[in-house]
């Protein structure tokens, strides 16, 4: 069940990273309008399997074929333009909301692996190679397991299991001390913050870093550690159900009495005006799948940490961060050149730039100009 789990996750991601590199890699206007009509995994299909679209639909046809055997009252012509406006404004106030949430869970999913960069990046100067690799697999434990932790679509069996295999993150030991907690909630990936607060530790009684040195490190894990939070306040504060409420039953029994609104105003002879009818048929479709197709593009922006091809890609993520954490706390040391290669170097830079004279006298090599 896991590697299935697993392998759909996968294939999911591979048709979408092949849908985007065949959108973005033909520059011809001819593919430009085949993209027009791909519909695969696109709001479109959805709206059209939605019951309320066809409701629209048949409601239209119902009331234009009614007015042409029964005489109606005139209706106003300004009462479905003013409710478009009212609907108008709650789907794009409501759109707002869901695509800020988006972008700012992405912000604090994407600045995660960044701190997890610096604290590597400080622990590669100064740490021993022991302190390197807990600091290595407590980083990147903690970072798979804050995921785990949303209790969605990602847990231990299908997320941190198989990382952990390949990348050989926990012992048996610590992986048991893992499971007083279940994997589930804030608390797994906090415990092992902690971890890599005593390794900070252990390097500092050991005399490789400073007081100073610790403390500023300590500050990174503390900044890592607000940045996972902040998923989570995101899971805990959904948007308010009232509002989803509000925009779910307007729109819900708007588009009926939009449909049935324009045909009432526009009753008249089929066969006398069948292009404004065609017209008219048209108008009612766009604005029922722009409608249906925002309010549920807003749904999908609210939590995009899920199965959906839009949603992030959590894999991908992690697995940079592993490869990224890795590179760094791999790469080689530096060592220093002499003195006079380096004068070398600089001589041989210096030369090649025509000396410039700055108001004191001196040129760009810090020499006095006689």
């Amino acid at each position: 069940m896991t590697r299935r789990i697993t392998k759909l996750i996968m294939e999911k991601r591979s048709e979408y990273r092949k849908l985007v590199n065949n959108s973005l890699n033909s520059q011809t206007r001819s593919h430009k309008r085949r993209l027009l009509v791909i519909l695969y995994e696109t709001v479109v299909l959805g709206v059209v399997g939605d019951f309320l679209f066809w409701i629209t639909v048949v409601g239209y046809f119902v009331t234009k074929y009614f007015t042409q055997t029964v005489t109606v009252p005139p209706l106003p012509s300004s009462l479905p333009a003013a409710c478009c406006n009212l609907i108008a404004f709650l789907l794009v106030f409501y759109l707002t909301a869901c695509y800020t949430r988006y972008t700012a869970q992405h912000d604090a999913v994407m600045n995660s692996g960044g701190f997890m960069s610096n604290i590597c990046l400080f622990a590669h100067n100064w740490f021993s190679f022991a302190g390197k690799r807990r600091i290595f697999r407590y980083l990147n434990a903690a970072h798979i397991l804050s995921f785990v932790g949303l209790e969605g679509v990602y847990d231990e069996t299908n997320l941190f299991a198989p990382l952990n295999t390949a990348h050989r993150l926990l012992s048996e030991t610590e992986i048991q001390k893992m499971k007083l907690y279940a994997f589930k909630g804030s608390t797994p990936y906090r415990v092992l913050l902690s971890w890599v607060m005593e390794s900070i530790r252990e390097e500092f009684i050991q005399g490789g870093i400073s007081n100073a040195e610790m403390l500023k490190c300590l500050k990174l894990v503390f900044q890592l550690r607000g940045s996972l939070t902040r998923v989570y306040h995101f899971k805990q504060q959904p948007i308010p159900f009232t509002y989803i409420a509000l925009v779910e039953v307007i729109v819900d029994w708007f588009l009926p009495f939009y449909a049935v609104s324009i045909g009432y105003t526009s009753a008249g002879n089929l066969h006398e005006g069948f292009f404004s009818f065609f017209l008219e048929f048209l108008y009612v479709v766009a604005y029922s799948l722009i409608t249906t197709g925002l309010r549920r593009l807003g749904k999908r922006l609210q939590d995009p940490l899920g199965m959906d091809l839009e949603d992030f890609d959590v894999l991908d993520i992690l697995s940079s961060a592993i490869d990224q954490t890795n590179k760094i706390l791999r790469a080689p040391r530096l060592n220093l050149i002499s003195e006079v290669e380096e004068l070398d170097l600089y001589e041989t830079v210096w030369d090649k730039i025509q000396p410039q004279t700055s108001q004191d006298g001196i040129n760009l090599k810090g020499h006095l100009v006689t």
